[in-house]
């Protein structure tokens, strides 16, 4: 097995201490930090909320298709916001401004479309916070 980078140990330090932190402000519930296109919880729970992580991923209709089918009990949620979509125009420039390889930007309809074709139902999508040139936070939901 190849030894880990010098970046490869530091990031394993941050994530462990990140984990910590959290661990410490609150004790009620478990922290992971794993490829989640590989990790499932030990039981399926009734909601998945995320906030500004799926346009991270090189294919996010994948990560919304794994958490419906292994994440998620029938009659349960997810409901996801993110700034970073078509729509909200003052968010293209994040990627190149913030010097991150993986963002991938799609329109709201693509969102209901992943949703859709992961076999959610009941799907809803709105945008909240809207201000100026800001289109607001770009909330997506279904029903398992």
């Amino acid at each position: 097995m190849q030894e880990a980078t010098p970046k490869e140990r530091m990031l394993k330090k941050i994530r462990k201490a990140l984990i910590e932190k959290a661990e410490n402000l609150d004790n009620k519930n478990k922290y992971y930090c794993s490829d989640l296109m590989n990790w499932s919880p030990d039981k399926k729970v009734d909601i998945v909320h995320s906030m500004e992580v799926f346009y991270y991923f090189e294919s996010p209709d994948k990560l919304i298709k794994h958490i419906h089918d292994n994440w998620i009990l029938k009659g349960g949620k997810l409901i996801m916001g993110i700034d970073y979509y078509k729509e909200n125009k003052p968010s293209h420039t994040w990627q190149e401004d913030c010097c991150i390889t993986t963002m991938k930007m799609f329109a709201k309809k693509d969102w209901l479309t992943f949703f859709k074709a992961a076999g959610f139902k009941n799907t809803e999508s709105w945008f909240y916070g809207k201000d100026g040139d800001w289109n607001g936070t770009l909330i997506v939901s279904g029903v398992k």
